[in-house]
């Protein structure tokens, strides 16, 4: 199924006769938001057109929500037979503004400044949709272990060759720093704690290494 662009169908033998008079269920809506995340990330082609067709089904899923105490079921199943048609994980489904991004990497708090565009805040226009993001899988906030992962996904990325040359080297540095000093200002964190969490660091030369194979000073 596709969403219509044009006016709803006036004529109720029309609608009746293809079935319009039936709504569309949740499932379906979810798998049409899965399959637009894949096809629109990570740079839609017009984001404009891209935001006003998520809103509509963001507020179909979300009424959904409100209706049906099933239907967290409903849209978890509808991504995932998203997910069937890729072998690369999760689709995108949370619109931020420009592009879609999974829900491991969106809060509502967001992330300190530096960490995009690896990790996101909920824009303030879905601020309507909060029941549908918990059940898309938005968290509060993020926590060390997000940072952690961060920081090992930005030493992958180094070793990608880029056409950015020192640019690229320079940007990755500067989001781990701020991740490291997010990481940092967690009161909590012990010495085990990193050492579970398997931290990278940046060694003297800008390479993102484990924080165990470096020593200070």
């Amino acid at each position: 199924m596709r969403v219509l662009d044009a006016e709803e169908p006036r004529s109720a033998a029309l609608r009746e006769a293809f079935g319009w008079h039936i709504p569309v269920p949740t499932r379906i809506i979810a798998y049409q938001l899965g399959v637009l995340g894949r096809a629109e990330t990570p740079s839609p082609s017009s984001p404009q057109n891209v935001a006003g067709l998520v809103l509509r089904l963001y507020a179909a899923l979300d009424r959904a929500a409100q209706q049906d105490p099933n239907a967290g079921v409903e849209i978890r199943s509808g991504l995932s037979d998203a997910m069937t048609n890729f072998e690369d994980g999760p689709p995108p489904c949370v619109w931020i503004g420009t592009t879609f991004a999974t829900a491991d990497r969106v809060a509502f708090r967001g992330a300190p400044a530096g960490c995009a565009p690896y990790l996101h805040a909920v824009p303030a226009d879905l601020a309507g949709f909060t029941r549908l993001l918990r059940l898309l899988g938005v968290r509060d906030a993020f926590g060390p272990a997000d940072f952690a992962s961060l920081l090992r996904a930005l030493r992958e990325d180094q070793k990608v060759p880029n056409a950015e040359g020192g640019g690229k080297q320079t940007r990755l540095i500067g989001v781990a720093l701020a991740a490291v000093r997010a990481l940092a200002s967690y009161e909590g964190l012990t010495k085990e704690r990193c050492t579970d969490l398997d931290i990278m660091l940046p060694d003297e030369s800008g390479t993102l290494a484990p924080a165990r194979d470096l020593v200070y000073d």
